[in-house]
């Protein structure tokens, strides 16, 4: 007789504890977001490789950085702001925009982007080239990228461009063209949103138009410690 209670008694534990776990899952799922990137608990993010992008605009020479932890998915864009010490892009969507008000105070403000975690197919309106550009990266110890080419026409405006994709860097080509949608200075002010006309297995090597061009460099090991207070 005391097995039977104590079976019963054992049961209503368990339906207990499991109603208990079952609620706090749930919250976690209401609270995704601010769970998944609580950062409180992470000061310090780690980028062991980066992109070295050369571009050209209004007749200056620029480079463009972006580091990369393919591990973690996630990008970094340090743009050149007093006020802005790091934007980090997710693999969910969200950018986290590192910086100071105009107080000094630490701030953090937070982008959401769905787009860019979405499934994109290469646009129709791209034309291939029997092209195919390889950069060498003996210099660093580092295989060589391919790229191949293609030609936009633009329906709505004269003019065209040639860009040069690859698939040998695998990450989602759709993080970065996404700084290029953000607000304000945390936005990257150069011509690099390829998200309606590219794949994510898509990353832009080069571009080449009338007015801007761009190259990629290299892609290879560039550590990198992101800290913010």
């Amino acid at each position: 007789m005391k097995a039977f209670y104590l079976a019963i008694f054992l049961f209503i534990v368990y339906q207990i504890s499991f109603f208990l776990n079952l609620g706090h899952s749930v919250l976690l799922a209401e609270n995704q977001e601010e769970v998944e990137f609580d950062l409180s608990d992470q000061k310090t993010f780690y980028f062991p490789a980066a992109l070295i992008y050369e571009y050209e605009m209004h007749g200056e020479k620029e480079e463009l950085w972006i580091y990369v932890n393919q591990k973690t998915r996630q990008l970094l864009f340090v743009p050149n702001d007093d006020m802005i010490s790091g934007i980090i892009s997710f693999p969910n969507g969200t950018y986290k925009v590192f910086g100071k008000t105009e107080k000094g105070k630490d701030t953090i403000l937070t982008y959401k982007l769905p787009e860019i975690t979405e499934e994109h197919v290469e646009w129709e309106g791209l034309k291939s080239l029997d092209s195919i550009k390889t950069i060498s990266q003996q210099n660093i110890q580092q295989t060589d990228i391919s790229s191949f080419g293609y030609r936009i026409d633009y329906q709505q405006m004269m003019g065209s461009e040639v860009i040069y994709v690859t698939p040998d860097i695998l990450i989602n080509s759709h993080q970065l063209y996404g700084f290029c949608r953000l607000d304000g200075d945390a936005k990257l002010n150069i011509p690099l949103d390829f998200s309606g006309v590219l794949s994510k297995n898509q990353l832009i090597t080069h571009i080449e138009r009338s007015d801007f061009s761009m190259r990629l460099l290299n892609y290879g090991p560039n550590p990198y410690y992101f800290t913010y207070n």
